[in-house]
């Protein structure tokens, strides 16, 4: 593990999910290494480890924090398989905080505004993604409505 790039660790995570795997001996050394790699973890590894660590409900506030700030930093270069990835991470709630999901949802928004090159698997996979937030804070409940719109008109 300790050797492990971004990509490795990724593809190891996710398939220790599939496998239903939940040492917390691998976890926690995935976890751990997630953290040492995170600064130099862009997209789609960065999202692909999020979704792996929020699917196994491994909740580590280091790697959280660690974690939603990179993807906050990260955010501008987000495309829609991206976003897709990061709503599915966030519908445990545990990985959700309402800011975050917030400028996510913004960013989504956007890119349904301004680009036309969506494809029609991100699109569902986004829509799938939005359905899976329930329940939702009130005070997203615009931005949801407003995302799913865009997304029926896409």
């Amino acid at each position: 593990v300790e050797q492990m790039d971004s990509v490795t660790l990724a593809v190891l995570a996710d398939k220790c999910v599939k496998e239903n795997i939940q040492d917390p001996d691998i976890w926690t050394k995935f976890s751990w290494r997630a953290q040492q790699l995170a600064c130099r973890t862009y997209e789609p590894d960065l999202v692909y480890l999020f979704r792996a660590f929020s699917r196994a409900d491994w909740y580590d506030q280091n790697l959280l924090t660690t974690y939603l700030g990179r993807l906050h930093r990260r955010l501008h270069s987000f495309h829609l398989p991206d976003i897709a990835v990061v709503l599915e991470a966030f519908s445990n709630p545990r990985f959700r905080l309402s800011t975050y999901l917030q400028k996510t949802m913004l960013h989504l928004v956007l890119l349904l505004q301004h680009r036309d090159d969506a494809k029609v698997t991100d699109l569902a996979r986004c829509c799938a993604a939005l359905c899976s937030l329930r329940p939702l804070q009130k005070e997203l409940e615009g931005e949801l409505r407003q995302a799913l719109e865009l997304l029926a008109e896409a």
